[in-house]
């Protein structure tokens, strides 16, 4: 009686498998039915757009840090603020220009949590939103951030100055909170609470604003 030993006969594909040997035992496997390019247009603008997500962050962290009210043990801000807009159809970064440290200055999503979000607006060169004291309590907090850059044409740039600055409302009544605008850039208001060591925020987006020219 003869033996055959297949796994000398049964190496590399047949039809939609791959065979091999493992251990001394033959091994059949399914071949993919796609091949997937990570070097495809939309693989590309998936990792141009986290580029920017990472540049336009690291020069806002210190201003946006605490402006997320999920953002507790290991899901921090950065996480957060990459999480609220890596679906966003932006423009792409390119690696190149991500080394030299550039960004795309963009309307991104900068804080989010259950508070109200705020009705902002750009009225001329002011931005504002009204307080109704029924959302605001003693001691809340109103953040102003401002991106300010040299363009807003969606074009790489090292032009880009964040900062913020925090109003304490000591009494909450109906009134109007606005702010003159007097450079280019992104701008937004965020609404803080403080209850012990947690944090209410609301929802918000940078608001786009162009210094008129001459």
């Amino acid at each position: 009686m003869a033996t055959v030993d297949l796994s000398s006969l049964l190496k590399g594909r047949v039809g939609g498998l791959v065979f091999r040997t493992y251990r001394g035992k033959l091994i059949a496997q399914g071949r993919p039915t796609q091949y997937h390019d990570r070097n495809s247009e939309a693989q590309q603008k998936q990792r141009g757009g986290m580029r920017n997500l990472i540049a336009v962050y690291g020069r806002m962290k210190d201003d946006i840090r605490d402006c997320f009210e999920e953002a507790t043990g290991k899901q921090r801000s950065y996480n957060r603020f990459i999480h609220h807009n890596i679906k966003m159809q932006a423009p792409v970064l390119s690696k190149v220009d991500f080394d030299k440290r550039l960004a795309i200055p963009l309307p991104y999503v900068i804080s989010n949590g259950t508070l109200p979000q705020l009705d902002t607006a750009i009225e001329g060169n002011r931005i504002r939103f009204a307080i109704n004291y029924e959302d605001w309590e003693r001691g809340d907090i109103v953040r102003f951030i401002e991106l300010t850059t040299d363009s807003l044409d969606g074009s790489p740039t090292d032009r880009i100055a964040s900062r913020h600055e925090d109003v304490i409302i000591n009494r909450p009544i109906d009134q109007v909170i606005e702010r003159e605008l007097t450079h280019t850039g992104l701008y937004a208001f965020v609404h803080i609470r403080l209850l012990g060591g947690i944090r209410k925020i609301s929802r918000q987006s940078l608001i786009p604003y162009s210094v008129p020219t001459l």
